[in-house]
């Protein structure tokens, strides 16, 4: 299950900012290649003001890059709403991201499904960023999608 790594490479080619195919597996020993501390790069959820990382976010975002076993990229990447992994696109490729996370509601009591989800939402934004350059994604527990 490389969906997360296929709709980011996706976003990049759409974007012109990759020209070529590489293999999920490639493309995360290419990030870690080139993994560092994504200072200049704002943050918000929701309707929050952008806001810069803190310094030990940025380290630990750094640490767990470094950490990522590149062996697991088949295996799917839990991507919650503030991934070191697209905080390190948005770096890098110079982009704006926007990330919709639907996740399901369960009933406090009985821990079931009740059908309605909840939704997330945050925004990368690298100071360096060409307006031009966007790209939106959406995903839910089991899936990530590249939407234009």
């Amino acid at each position: 299950m490389t969906c997360f790594w296929d709709g980011v490479m996706t976003g990049l080619v759409h974007n012109r900012l990759m020209d070529n195919r590489m293999t999920p597996a490639d493309f995360a020993t290419h990030l870690k290649r080139h993994n560092c501390r994504t200072d200049g790069v704002t943050w918000c959820s929701g309707n929050a003001a952008p806001e810069r990382l803190i310094q030990k976010t940025l380290e630990e975002n750094e640490q767990w890059i470094a950490e990522y076993d590149v062996g697991t990229v088949s295996n799917g990447l839990d991507c919650g709403v503030l991934n070191p992994f697209l905080m390190l696109v948005c770096y890098l490729y110079e982009v704006d991201i926007s990330h919709s996370f639907q996740a399901p509601t369960f009933d406090p009591v009985t821990r079931r499904n009740i059908g309605h989800t909840s939704s997330m939402s945050s925004y990368y934004r690298s100071d360096n960023s060409c307006t031009t350059r966007r790209m939106r994604f959406s995903s839910t527990v089991g899936h990530f999608v590249f939407k234009g």
